[in-house]
């Protein structure tokens, strides 16, 4: 592990060098169209891109690429190329060759900057070269120091506080140190590694170079060795919960997201314990078909509330019935789905309403009445439905008109959706007639009174899917 944690270490700390050039190249005629300015760097070039620009806004300079550039500020006006990247280990090799290769090219074409009008020439201001690569890199560490012993100090007493040093991104010091953001930027550009005696120490202190691979290591793969050493498989449900590890959120986003599948040896060790990466029926036969059974056998329908747990198992079986309801839950299981279909099961709840209590009382109405102009406070005697509630709903909010069978046949037998005008009645079912798609439920409390006289029923039809009557 000491050895792997080396040639991580050893690989954020590559330095790579890279030779890069400004061309002026505006899409008018000027005298300096097509010179350039040629520049070095071991930072991300979008990083040294965003210094110049930060330069040229602070420092005012009237020559050379920083003057011409605040003349000529437009990305559209310069074109950027990089000439030369290259590896090393090494950073003072790194900057003796950076140093040598922007000589060379300034050179070549030209030349520092003279004038405003030769194009023979660079637009930089010096010969190139930033002086003597081991005095800069002593100068930086001396800087570099400083900061670097702040921090350590910071990382000592986390360490002494909770064992380790696997400090979360967010984590912030009670000193206010960033400690999360610094640690992060030692794994992600090897930030202080350049000292030998703290690089050592953290690599002592098995500081989590690779967090990733390290909360594999240390957490994830030592709970799913637990799991199988207790359970002699590896079928993890997504709710199960190891202590406060929930193991079930982990093993669904390796099904869902492949988390963890690219470590090689993690991976073959899941295939070799025949790791379950499509659990759903196996779910179902083992949790979700039982638990329908159970209900039956104990109550003879399967008339479930949303909120039913089994008193037995803590199985939420009334979650999976709406699972089934809302979302087509289970549907490529055949068995269940039959079986449900056999057993009375109602897929639909309001179309079930709909026909055995809504649409008999309306035709009872009918048959008596000879019309449907149900008074909005009618309730039906026999069986005490609130009928004109139920009319009223219908004419505000839609209810039930997304069944077109049920739609036709009010229309056929006259009912109104509108009463006081036989022109917007008319509109109101051109309107609904053209309407066959469920549409997602209003949950808006805000609705035009009804007379309950049948006086004034209008209002616009908001289509719903609540029961409320």
């Amino acid at each position: 592990m000491k050895l792997l944690k080396i040639i991580l270490i050893k690989y954020i700390m590559t330095i790579n060098a890279i030779i890069y050039e400004f061309i002026f190249n505006p899409s008018f005629d000027h005298n300096l169209k097509g010179i350039r300015y040629i520049g070095q760097t071991i930072r991300k070039p979008l990083i040294r891109n965003n210094q110049h620009l930060r330069d040229i806004k602070n420092k005012s300079q009237e020559f050379g690429y920083h003057g011409l550039r605040s003349q000529y500020p437009e990305n559209v006006d310069w074109k950027y190329n990089i000439i030369y990247s290259k590896v090393f280990e090494d950073r003072i090799e790194a900057g003796e060759w950076l140093n040598n290769e922007e000589r060379r090219l300034i050179k070549l074409y030209g030349g520092p900057m003279r004038n405003w009008d030769d194009s023979n020439q660079t637009l930089n201001l010096t010969t190139g070269g930033q002086g003597d690569p081991k005095l800069r890199f002593a100068t930086i560490l001396r800087k570099s120091r400083k900061g670097m012993e702040k921090v350590w100090k910071e990382l000592k007493q986390f360490q002494n506080d909770n064992g380790h040093l696997r400090i979360p991104t967010n984590h912030i010091n009670k000193s206010g140190t960033d400690l999360g953001t610094i640690s992060k930027s030692i794994r992600q550009h090897g930030t202080f590694l350049q000292h030998d005696d703290f690089r050592n120490w953290l690599i002592n202190m098995n500081f989590p170079f690779h967090m990733r691979r390290n909360h594999l290591d240390e957490v994830v793969w030592p709970a799913f060795k637990k799991y199988l050493k207790s359970h002699n498989n590896l079928n993890i449900l997504r709710d199960y919960k190891d202590g406060e590890l929930n193991l079930g959120a982990i093993a669904h986003r390796i099904r869902n997201d492949e988390c963890f599948l690219h470590y090689p040896d993690f991976k073959k060790w899941l295939d070799d314990n025949n790791f379950e990466y499509k659990p759903q029926k196996e779910h179902i036969d083992k949790v979700i078909f039982p638990a329908f059974r159970r209900f039956y056998e104990m109550n003879g329908d399967l008339v479930i509330a949303q909120k039913y747990v089994d008193p037995n198992t803590g199985d939420k079986l009334g979650s999976m019935v709406n699972h089934i309801r809302s979302n087509n839950g289970f549907s490529h299981h055949n068995e269940l789905m039959s079986w449900l279909r056999d057993h009375d099961f109602v897929f639909d709840v309001r179309r079930d309403n709909l026909d055995k209590i809504v649409w008999p009382a309306f035709k009872r109405y009918y048959i008596n009445k000879n019309n449907l102009n149900i008074s909005l406070s009618y309730i039906e005697p026999e069986t005490s439905i609130k009928l004109g509630n139920i009319v009223g709903n219908i004419r505000r909010r839609g209810d039930f008109l997304i069944y077109p069978d049920f739609k036709v046949w009010l229309r056929n037998s006259g009912f109104k959706l509108y009463c006081n005008s036989d022109d917007i009645n008319e509109e109101r079912w051109k309107d609904v007639m053209n309407f066959y798609i469920k549409t997602k439920p209003n949950n808006s409390k805000k609705e035009m009174d009804v007379d309950s006289n049948d006086s004034s029923c209008d209002g616009d039809i908001v289509y719903s899917d609540s029961d409320d009557y």
